[in-house]
């Protein structure tokens, strides 16, 4: 296996020769994979090459403020391409229909993630899963390349970073992740603007829709969580600007005494979105270990955590509640062994 440094060596030299480059993200995007997504794009398109930005959802809401959003497109235009890249995406699932396309032209693939369930699908895998967004690897990747950033291309990146971190509050923030942020804002990345913007603002549904989940939320053995089906969703989300189920689970995740949070939302094809959160000193990926509840449907770090799972709601809720119970107690249990044998 190739060392991270070799890989983002050959990712540098491909993106360098390459012309033609389609970029893609996850579905269901946030403000990380569409920061990736933009900060690249843009800085690609600076350097003279044709580039396609890709996702099989729109731009959310609360980030069409970011430069060069209303050129994402949700179909490939016809024709081959040099090089595929696929930024914050843990696997090929998370890609969707466009990703999928645009990954079977032929064009070899670079992966660019910071999951640490990342399957390293690509030809060249730039996965980090010590950097706090894939922003980050964009930023990185670009500097080695030796490109001037602009305003346009800081501004996405810094709204990935800001985004991913909570404005900088998750534990994995450290001072390489500030100075990153500190030379995006010497190159003219608002961060109050992207704070207000990306963060703070709320629409009168994603108030309406956290209202509804806390009505129904539920607490117990260090468990907090709720959930929706697709009509209450639908009903109090006329516009589809309403919360997103991470924005709900976050917040259930800042109760006293709550070890992990998961709010569970159902979509249109009767699937179940999963997302969970959890505090420090837990660790939400053992639920993707082969045996477990969601192995091989979800992944992402071990505070913040996602999954979409092909079965009802009224089965999904109990049976991941139960595996996360079991988690919280197993985990609970080791660092009690742990700090017992350290006295």
């Amino acid at each position: 296996m190739q060392t991270l440094k070799s890989e983002a060596a050959s990712a540098i030299d491909r993106l360098a020769n390459a012309q033609n480059i389609v970029v893609v993200c996850h579905f269901d995007p946030d403000g990380d994979a569409i920061g990736s997504l933009l900060g690249l794009g843009l800085a690609l398109r600076a350097m003279g090459k044709a580039v396609v930005l890709a996702c099989d959802d729109p731009v959310p809401w609360n980030l069409t403020f970011l430069p060069g959003s209303d050129t994402v497109v949700q179909a490939l235009p016809p024709g081959a391409f040099d090089l595929a890249v696929v930024v914050d995406s843990s696997d090929t699932r998370r890609v969707g229909r466009v990703g999928a396309e645009a990954m079977a032209r032929g064009a070899p693939v670079i992966n660019i993630d910071h999951h640490v369930t990342n399957t390293r699908f690509g030809q060249v895998n730039v996965v980090d899963p010590d950097a706090a967004s894939a922003s980050e690897i964009v930023y990185n990747l670009l500097r080695a390349m030796g490109h001037a950033l602009d305003a346009d291309t800081a501004t996405c990146l810094l709204t990935g970073m800001v985004t991913d971190t909570r404005g900088f509050r998750t534990a994995n923030v450290n001072q390489r992740v500030l100075r990153t942020a500190a030379d995006l804002m010497d190159a003219g990345a608002p961060l109050a603007t992207i704070t207000q913007l990306a963060l703070d603002r709320r629409s009168f549904s994603a108030l309406a829709m956290m209202g509804r989940a806390l009505d129904k939320v539920r607490f117990e053995d260090g468990v907090i969580w709720s959930a929706m089906d697709l009509d209450e969703i639908r009903a109090l989300d006329t516009n589809g600007t309403g919360a997103r189920p991470r924005n709900i689970s976050s917040l259930l995740n800042a109760v006293d005494g709550a070890s992990v949070a998961v709010f569970f939302a159902e979509k249109p094809d009767g699937a179940v979105d999963i997302s969970m959160r959890a505090k420090p000193g837990f660790d939400l990926t053992a639920l993707y270990d082969e045996g477990q509840a969601l192995h091989q449907q979800g992944g992402g770090h071990p505070l913040a955590s996602g999954a979409e799972v092909n079965a009802p709601l009224a089965t999904v809720v109990p049976q991941v509640v139960d595996a996360l119970k079991a988690l919280v107690r197993e985990q609970s249990q080791a660092r009690e062994t742990a700090a017992d044998l350290s006295r």
